[in-house]
């Protein structure tokens, strides 16, 4: 089964449900920026076994999606990133998220890499009013005390489900997982 996960907005990481969370998660924040802050505190507590490296723009866009998989588990887009990332969906995130790597969208700078399976755009908010909608095994244990948010989703692939909200707007997706055809 070839697990592919989208999660969007927020720093989160469901490392549960994928096999090499026990050997340690190689992440790499995409974005040489202020965004990167809280991504880099993912490993800090030593809670979860892991390593965390910054990529520039520059460094990830040179990479094809072969070696960013064979290289990085998850790749973490952070907010207010160069927009000169490629982050487009059908020839880089998609590809990547095939070959079982995970993804965490939080630039609004970048949301436009996103169509066609996700239409978004910039929404800059507090966290007052951010409610989880229950993913189990996604949303177990996690709280509300976001501080803001920075992406607003208006129309998605199917595939997707929203699962944080904040009054009408949905500020955050998870692609469900499934079984590919000829996947290990």
């Amino acid at each position: 089964m070839l697990k592919r996960s989208l999660l969007a907005v927020f720093i989160l990481v469901c490392l549960e449900s994928w096999s090499w969370a026990q050997a340690g998660v190689r992440v790499a924040g995409i974005g040489d920026n202020t965004g990167i802050a809280c991504a880099s505190q993912i490993f800090a507590s030593g809670d979860l076994p892991g390593s965390f490296a910054i990529l520039t723009a520059a460094a990830f866009n040179a990479m094809s999606v072969a070696d960013l998989r064979s290289n990085y588990d998850v790749l973490i887009f952070t907010w207010d990133s160069d927009p000169g990332i490629n982050a487009d969906w059908s020839t880089r995130l998609l590809p990547y998220l095939d070959l079982g790597g995970g993804v965490i969208f939080e630039d609004s700078n970048n949301v436009g890499d996103l169509a066609p399976a996700i239409v978004a755009q910039n929404l800059e908010t507090g966290g007052a009013g951010i409610s989880l909608l229950p993913v189990p095994g996604l949303t177990d244990g996690i709280t509300t005390d976001f501080v803001n948010s920075h992406i607003r989703f208006t129309s998605w692939d199917p595939a997707f489900s929203p699962f944080i909200v904040q009054g009408s707007d949905v500020i955050g997706l998870w692609e469900t997982l499934r079984e590919e055809a000829g996947s290990c």
